[in-house]
């Protein structure tokens, strides 16, 4: 009888050690993974830097004026609705902010 606890008490010691384990190559992979995403990140990011630093005055006034025309078609494309729940959420952000400028 005793045997048999023994035997289910390592077997319990066994499934812990297991699901240890996988917690832990578990937590390994997702932060070996956050590091590459973050160096991807910063790869892409000094890229940019660069361009921008390369561009001309001309090449600068054409790269913000289709970022303008891409947010202003982005605009131009959205519901209603959609264009009501941004006007509210942006009036309710006003609104509590002079509340909390109120408070002071």
């Amino acid at each position: 009888m005793e045997n048999m606890e023994d035997k289910g008490d390592r077997d319990c010691k066994e499934d812990a050690k297991k699901m240890k384990n996988k917690m832990v190559q578990r937590r390994k992979r997702n932060q070996e993974n956050e590091e590459q995403q973050d160096a991807r990140l910063r790869q892409v990011r000094l890229r940019a830097r660069e361009r921008r630093a390369a561009e001309t005055e001309e090449e600068k006034k054409h790269r913000l004026a289709r970022m303008k025309d891409a947010t202003s078609e982005r605009r131009r494309q959205e519901t209603a609705d959609e264009r009501q729940k941004r006007c509210t959420l942006a009036r309710d952000r006003y609104w509590e902010q002079e509340e909390t400028e109120e408070k002071k």
